[in-house]
């Protein structure tokens, strides 16, 4: 998923206690979960250093971060209003895939 509606307001009354670093993080978290459109294997060194992170410095801003804003199940961090973006999103382009063959049969 290349693109995903973004609330400001929304977005600042949940974030306004981070830090510069874990804003940062969060926001990067947000991309590769909707990009990846699925959650996101939670390996606090790989995700570091995918950030350009040091962790060492970093690692309590990420944890910070995931404990704020994300559940950890099996391994994996879920974030509640990604999953219902995408899921809204894979329902939306469902539904045109199906219309989309519909027409297709129709012509044929």
């Amino acid at each position: 998923m290349h693109y995903y509606e973004f609330h400001i307001d929304d977005y600042r009354k949940n974030t306004s206690h981070l830090t510069p670093i874990e804003y940062y993080i969060y926001r990067e978290l947000i991309g590769r979960y909707f990009l990846e459109e699925e959650p996101l294997k939670y390996d606090e060194r790989n995700i570091l250093r995918k950030m350009r992170l040091d962790s060492g410095t970093h690692a309590s801003a990420l944890r910070n971060v995931v404990d704020d804003f994300f559940n950890l199940n099996d391994g994996f961090l879920f974030h509640e209003r990604i999953e219902k973006e995408l899921t809204t999103y894979r329902d939306r382009s469902n539904k045109a895939k199906k219309s989309a063959e519909e027409r297709c049969e129709r012509i044929r």
